[in-house]
């Protein structure tokens, strides 16, 4: 499977990371493309700011 965030989109949670981390980690989230690529948009419209895709991937989290 693709994703316009490849190289940071996992299947699953690191069981190691999680272990060490899981003090910090409040929850996981998974984002389709299509909001991603939306929340991409309206940063560059409004804001003239341009991210690669992954880094879209939190904006949803305050809407949830």
């Amino acid at each position: 499977m693709t994703s316009a965030a490849d190289g940071l989109a996992v299947g699953r949670r690191s069981r190691l990371g999680g272990e060490h981390l899981q003090h910090l980690i409040v929850g996981y989230v998974a984002v389709t493309d299509e909001h991603k690529m939306a929340f991409l948009g309206l940063l560059h419209d409004t804001e003239g700011i341009d991210l690669e895709p992954s880094a879209a991937a939190g904006f949803t989290v305050p809407w949830r």
